[in-house]
């Protein structure tokens, strides 16, 4: 039996995405996922946050690069699937550490995205899955 690698998180970004290039020129996204969790208080009814969780997410998949990463903007809540990932490294200061990454990357991972917050020089809105975009056929990129 082999072993499995796989984590699902649903959560907010913390800023927006950064787009960043390795050493052989290949385009990597990285953005911060905030995750919560929440329980109902027996004494109130209400469901409260337990605990707020930040994760560091990784994407090198070509088309969530190209194609999902941009429409991103801190705040916008998606699904992430993809890998646990630790890398040794040498931090400012010359101390060892260990850092621990979602790796969004091939064929078992990928970003759903469920809301985009809309610009401060629009209407404040957010999309949600299923709202209906009029796009220009100039605008679609396939």
């Amino acid at each position: 039996m082999s072993d499995i690698n796989s984590v699902q998180l649903k959560g907010r970004l913390t800023k927006a995405p950064e787009f960043r290039n390795t050493q052989d020129g290949k385009q990597f996204v990285t953005f911060d996922l905030a995750t919560a969790d929440t329980y109902k208080n027996k004494d109130t009814g209400k469901y409260e946050k337990k605990e707020t969780n930040f994760h560091h997410v990784v994407v090198y998949s070509k088309y969530y690069v190209d194609y999902v990463a941009p429409l991103l903007k801190a705040g916008s809540t998606c699904f992430v699937r993809g890998s646990v990932e630790c890398r040794k490294y040498t931090d400012k200061e010359g101390q060892q550490r260990i850092g621990v990454g979602i790796h969004v990357n091939g064929i078992n991972g990928s970003i759903d995205v469920i809301t985009v917050p809309r610009t401060a020089a629009s209407d404040n809105r957010s999309y949600d899955a299923g709202t209906v975009i009029e796009m220009a056929d100039d605008d679609i990129p396939f």
